[in-house]
């Protein structure tokens, strides 16, 4: 039995202010998390406070990995030129925010278009201007399901998208998008080709974290639905072949299940009976 400690947390609200989101933390007992500046459905972002940035200070150093998720409505793959820079607008102003608190990674999907590579090419024109404005930042891009016309939903196009920005990006893997697209996290076997594949592609130096979420629907239905940790396909077998995997292991993980009553705690439990059990 392995007895290296997890790193396991999950995506905390700001809702009701920053101190609220650090005891909500240290009651899950986690040393990983992600959340939003502001909401995730609004345009308008989150301006912190100089108490917030003073609470942060403090309490971030019990951490060992935080990171900010970038709201749903951005879409850096739009050919729509209004949306396009709405989205690095909006991109740049949380970054601007996380400076004021030391957090250096973003992460965001990277966006839907038809046209694959016409919309990655919106992208990376995108990450660039986010990069030429900004600072002390690590872009980091999540895998996608595949479903609308998303892009990401395979190693070669996060490939495609983090090529040539070197030392400031990262990826992001969410499980329930790994399945979702046709890895079957339940086989060992695809879980270490999953790992070679990286390698091969030199994106697992880049690996930043991994969204821990079970998903609602079978292997490669391109839905991205996430569930509470064993209630849906990729089940128990799945999150312990991660955690049995020397490299796959040692990241952090973040959950992003429902909230519905005490679920992440109860989702944390699993993970660690899981984890710890391997």
């Amino acid at each position: 039995m392995k007895k290296d400690k997890l790193l396991l947390g999950v995506h905390l609200s700001t809702s009701k202010g920053i101190r609220k989101l650090f005891e909500e933390a240290s009651r899950l007992g986690i040393n990983v998390f992600q959340f939003f500046l502001g909401s995730p459905r609004v345009w308008k972002g989150k301006t912190l406070s100089e108490k917030e940035t003073e609470i942060f200070s403090k309490k971030m150093k019990n951490y060992q990995f935080i990171g900010v998720h970038a709201p749903y409505l951005l879409n850096l793959a739009t050919f729509d030129e209004y949306l396009h820079k709405r989205s690095i607008n909006r991109a740049i102003m949380d970054i601007k925010e996380m400076n004021k608190i030391g957090l250096k990674y973003y992460i965001f999907h990277p966006g839907t278009n038809e046209d694959v590579t016409g919309g990655i090419k919106r992208i990376k024109k995108a990450m660039k201007e986010i990069l030429d404005r900004t600072e002390n930042v690590v872009l980091v891009v999540e895998n996608t399901s595949g479903e609308r016309n998303d892009i990401g939903k395979n190693l070669e196009e996060v490939k495609e998208i983090v090529e040539g920005f070197e030392e400031r990006v990262g990826i992001c893997l969410d499980t329930c998008h790994l399945f979702a697209s046709g890895i079957d996290l339940r086989n060992d076997i695809e879980v270490e080709k999953l790992y070679e594949d990286l390698k091969k592609l030199r994106l697992d130096k880049i690996l930043q974290l991994i969204h821990i979420n079970d998903s609602m629907f079978p292997l490669n239905e391109k839905k991205d639905r996430h569930t509470h940790i064993g209630k849906g396909y990729i089940g128990n077998e799945g999150f312990k072949n991660l955690f049995k995997h020397n490299f796959f292991r040692l990241l952090p993980y973040i959950l992003e299940t429902p909230k519905e009553h005490d679920m992440d705690y109860v989702n944390l439990e699993n993970l660690r009976k899981l984890g710890y059990g391997v």
